[in-house]
């Protein structure tokens, strides 16, 4: 079980610095840097600003179903084996 937490706690950071790169490149779109890329290229601003939404949806979304939710499910499978172990465990007798 030890395996399985060392995972889930690897998936859940890689999360999280998946999330700061999603932000860092939201912001680089946001401060108006990608009109490096229009001109270097010679696209409108309407489909770079389409494209660089899409890419930033699909990129949190992968994010989310490749790393959070299996962190999500091995943190609730331990969970459920850490209450049924405790449910299990004898009753200790009081000593008088």
């Amino acid at each position: 079980m030890e395996k399985a937490l060392r995972i889930r706690n690897v998936l859940f950071k890689a999360f999280i610095v998946n999330y700061i790169a999603v932000l860092f490149a939201f912001g680089l779109y946001y401060t108006g840097l990608y009109h490096w890329v229009m001109n270097l290229f010679g696209f409108g601003m309407i489909p770079v600003a389409i494209l660089i939404i899409w890419v930033l949806a699909i990129w949190k979304i992968l994010a989310a179903v490749f790393f959070l939710v299996p962190a999500i499910a091995l943190h609730w499978q331990y969970g459920c084996k850490k209450k049924a172990k405790k449910a299990k465990a004898p009753a200790r007798k009081r000593r008088k």
